[in-house]
């Protein structure tokens, strides 16, 4: 998901790291691929922001949710943050 490449590229000055992991299905959860994004911002959290009709920015979450089976974040480190999402496999 190039948004959350994004977005840690941006809030975390610079520095991304990107990991994706083939999972398959489960008695609890479908196949899919887990993306992993983590940055140098842990203390900028993700949020979901509800934009004007105009603006051209502020819908990237709203669409790894909608794309996503789940999504979340989380602190690696005291210096670093991961923010990941889980996309089915069809």
């Amino acid at each position: 998901m190039g948004e959350l490449c994004v977005n840690a590229e941006k809030h975390g000055n610079g520095l991304a790291g990107l990991e994706l992991v083939l999972g398959q299905e489960t008695a609890y959860s479908p196949a899919g691929i887990r993306v992993l994004v983590s940055d140098f911002a842990p203390d900028v959290e993700p949020r979901i922001e509800s934009p004007g009709a105009l603006s051209e920015r502020g819908r990237g979450l709203e669409l790894v949710v909608a794309l996503s089976l789940r999504w979340g974040w989380h602190r690696l480190r005291v210096d670093q943050k991961q923010v990941w999402c889980k996309l089915p496999l069809e």
